[in-house]
């Protein structure tokens, strides 16, 4: 949708206002979508890194429990499922998302929800793989 609108803004004749009109609204529409999808792998990868090396992870990001509990709270309530695939397809911002009615109270309500997939601990896992 961006680059349809600059494109149907800047046209075609002069690809240096194209390019520079395209450049700022990317960063101003895509990036932030990029930056949060970068810090929630980031999140994610030191969160598995800490449980297989200590048992425990303590997140840096202070937004990385309320992220985690809008993904662990979407397997099983289907309200938060769909404003998961919202944000997750660009369809919507999460500040849209959670300002719809209950949206916000949901997501807390999973906040000490745990992977709602079993799998086995590593030592289980280590004693399969023997």
């Amino acid at each position: 949708m961006c680059l349809r609108r600059v494109l149907a803004e800047t046209g075609t004749g002069d690809p240096h206002a194209f390019a520079l009109a395209f450049d700022a609204a990317a960063m101003t529409e895509a990036e932030p979508w990029y930056r949060a999808t970068v810090e929630l792998d980031r999140n994610r990868l030191a969160e598995m890194e800490s449980l297989r090396d200590t048992g425990e992870y303590v997140p840096e990001d202070p937004q990385y429990p309320f992220r985690k509990a809008f993904f662990n709270g979407a397997w099983s309530d289907p309200d938060l499922l769909r404003s998961l695939m919202s944000v997750g397809s660009m369809l919507a911002s999460p500040e849209e998302v959670l300002a719809q009615p209950g949206i916000f109270e949901r997501v807390l309500a999973n906040a000490d929800t745990e992977w709602p997939f079993g799998a086995p601990t590593r030592s289980e896992l280590l004693k399969l793989v023997a």
